[in-house]
């Protein structure tokens, strides 16, 4: 008969033979020994390999994207939004905006309508002649190698679709607005927008259309106009209440009484409020606003409910 020896409380890794074990046994025992030793270096295999693949996704991950890249990789996902009707790729894009919008300059603005756009259309030369000339910041070296994953996976358009066409023109926007000597030229560019944006009447822009409006009424306020952009406001929120647009509709909304509570016009921002429903599905910071401007109506009109609203504004901000 054979034994097994334990080691460490592991498999068996010895065999010691008895003086009564038949031929029969002799054989079973040798072919389970071979087993376990076959299955215990199969595991160890995997282990590695799953190792190595780990070390591999983190070296991947740890590699940030240039500015000029991530625009690039921004530029495919709305793309791929458009031709699957799946509107979560540009919330994803959207999602990045506020990170990225402070790492471009006019260079990285430049660089990436240039790679965008491989042939020269008019959207290209519209874009380019927005972009003010000057020094940039050290994003100058921030060159594209297509080696993105997005990048490489995605074949290269020569013109993207016109919702690609707003983001970048949202990007820019949001450039002219740092610097109060371009205050002006973000005034001109947002009302071009506004009418490229309802010329073009696709309801995949409705996303991005939700930012174009507030870049707008920032740009209005900063160059000073901002009691002239409430009849816009007003004519897009009855339009977008009509298409069922529940983003813009929202976004809207708040820009409107934003607009009255500057201007101390509570009676008109009461009866917006009482003439309108805010959307049920609209994004939490969309909903804080809208509570902290209710707060703000109803504590000039002495009504003690403010208290609850102003206390959701902070709930939906946390």
């Amino acid at each position: 008969m054979y034994c097994f020896h334990l080691h460490n409380g592991k498999a068996p890794t010895t065999l010691t033979r008895s003086n009564d074990a038949s031929p029969s046994e002799i054989s079973i025992l040798a072919l389970i020994m071979a087993d376990i030793e076959m299955k215990a270096t199969d595991t160890k295999a995997k282990d590695d390999a799953k190792q190595d693949e780990k070390g591999k996704e983190q070296n991947v991950k740890h590699v940030p994207l240039t500015p000029v890249a991530e625009i690039k990789a921004n530029i495919v996902l709305i793309e791929r939004a458009v031709s699957t009707l799946e509107p979560r790729f540009t919330h994803r894009v959207l999602r990045t905006l506020t990170a990225l919008r402070k790492r471009i300059d006019a260079t990285v603005l430049r660089a990436a309508i240039e790679q965008v756009y491989t042939k020269d259309v008019p959207e290209k030369n519209a874009l380019l002649s927005w972009i003010p000339e000057g020094k940039s910041t050290d994003h100058s070296m921030d060159v594209d190698n297509n080696n993105g994953p997005i990048e490489s996976a995605t074949p290269a358009v020569s013109v993207p679709v016109p919702e690609g066409e707003i983001y970048l023109r949202l990007l820019i926007l949001h450039f002219l607005l740092t610097s109060p000597s371009t205050y002006q030229r973000a005034l001109e560019l947002s009302a071009e927008t506004v009418q490229r944006m309802q010329s073009l009447n696709r309801r995949s822009m409705d996303p991005i259309a939700a930012k174009i409006w507030f870049a707008v009424e920032r740009a209005y306020e900063l160059g000073g106009e901002l009691a002239d952009a409430r009849p816009l406001f007003l004519a897009a929120q009855r339009t977008a209440s009509l298409r069922h647009d529940d983003e813009t509709q929202a976004s809207l909304i708040n820009r409107l009484l934003r607009n009255y509570v500057h201007y101390n016009l509570y009676d008109q921002a009461d009866k917006l409020v009482s003439k309108t429903t805010f959307p049920e599905s609209a994004s939490s910071p969309q909903f804080a606003r809208y509570h902290y401007y209710l707060g703000r109506i109803k504590a000039v009109q002495l009504n003690y409910s403010a208290h609850t609203n102003l206390q959701q504004a902070i709930r939906r901000a946390a």
